[in-house]
């Protein structure tokens, strides 16, 4: 009766290991990177812009932290105090952080005590947002949103250029084999 498997070791299948990789590819997608981080500029500045002229800069002080139950496991926790200067009374989220301390939602590293300041960005018109100083710097104008909306326009064009030219340039792909 014979053998039927490979006595000599050359005769054996070889483990191959292949990867390719598009260059082109890659330069469209670390272009869609900067799109996207433009975007998200954009989109936490609108809310901000129509009220730029009435914003000036505060400090929210914490006079009392408030738990109320809304459902059996659910529970809702708002931290109420006033602006200094100015004196109007706001009432802004908490969260509670992974060690089980509660931080205001507007900036994580202010926790909810009592007594507590967070440098704020004020506005008296009621609908304008509460910003924390933490997540802007300064506040924007119209020449910022502009930047960004720019920005975003260029990239992106600039992206299916240099996506095309790479793909004329580069249309070799580039074959990684290991034989095992």
């Amino acid at each position: 009766m014979a053998d039927s498997r490979p006595s000599d070791r050359s005769e054996r299948p070889r483990f191959w290991l292949r990867g390719q990789i598009n260059l082109h590819g890659l330069v469209f997608v670390f272009s869609g990177f900067a799109v996207l981080y433009a975007a998200y500029r954009i989109v936490n500045l609108l809310p901000v812009v129509p009220y730029q002229p009435t914003y000036h800069a505060a400090e929210f002080v914490i006079d009392r932290v408030e738990e109320t139950d809304i459902n059996v496991g659910a529970r809702v926790t708002w931290a109420e105090g006033h602006v200094e200067p100015g004196g109007a009374t706001l009432r802004e989220p908490t969260l509670r952080a992974l060690d089980g301390v509660l931080v205001l939602a507007n900036d994580r590293a202010v926790p909810a005590v009592t007594g507590r300041r967070m440098p704020i960005w004020f506005s008296a018109e009621d609908d304008a947002p509460v910003v924390s100083m933490a997540q802007l710097r300064c506040i924007p104008d119209n020449r910022m949103l502009g930047f960004w909306i720019v920005f975003a326009l260029g990239v992106f064009s600039l992206s299916l250029r240099l996506t095309a030219r790479a793909g004329q340039f580069l249309q070799r792909t580039i074959v990684v084999e290991r034989i095992g």
